[in-house]
């Protein structure tokens, strides 16, 4: 399972790099594609004990590919169980703002030190040393993730005060950004 995941990580990132990465986006409601993600995941936020918050308007749209979504959702809940410790919560939330959805993924986690902030954002970077030891993972996703978001036409940042918890948010706009 490691080994496929590094392999399509590498693929993807390979599609981003040669901007060949196609994505199919279209209007829709976005809770279907949250609780796809959430629902993908739900045997691990089981076994580490740890409960996911929804908190999405079911009539809530925005433009964008389901699948890619799902992908980026994956991967920030698989980070964020990865670093969760047991009776912990992720929330997952979205809302409307000027011109865009905005979709968060928060944590209890150790948080991230602010001098690493963007520099999670980038392949193969992670917040230390210790984390690859201990936790695995190929150091990519979160570059695929912010490529994607760009490829919709959204931006992603994270946050965190270096103590407890992160939050990535990343938005998505309401309608095609190609007129």
């Amino acid at each position: 399972k490691r080994l496929l995941a590094l392999v399509n990580n590498l693929l993807d990132l390979d599609k981003i790099e040669d901007a060949s990465m196609e994505i199919e986006p279209r209007e829709r409601l976005l809770l279907p594609t949250v609780e796809a993600a959430v629902e993908s995941l739900a045997m691990v936020a089981l076994q580490k004990k740890v409960t996911v918050i929804v908190d999405i308007q079911s009539d809530l749209m925005a433009y964008f590919d389901h699948d890619r979504i799902v992908q980026v959702l994956v991967n920030l809940l698989s980070n964020s169980y990865k670093y969760s410790k047991p009776h912990t919560q992720i929330r997952l939330q979205a809302k409307a703002e000027v011109g865009c959805v905005s979709v968060s993924v928060s944590d209890q986690g150790p948080g991230i030190p602010a001098d690493r902030l963007e520099a999670v954002l980038e392949k193969f970077v992670q917040v230390s040393v210790a984390d690859h030891t201990e936790h695995g993972g190929t150091r990519i996703g979160l570059a695929i993730c912010q490529a994607i978001v760009k490829k919709h036409g959204g931006q992603m940042r994270v946050e965190s005060d270096g103590k407890t918890g992160s939050v990535f948010i990343f938005s998505l706009p309401f309608k095609s950004q190609l007129s």
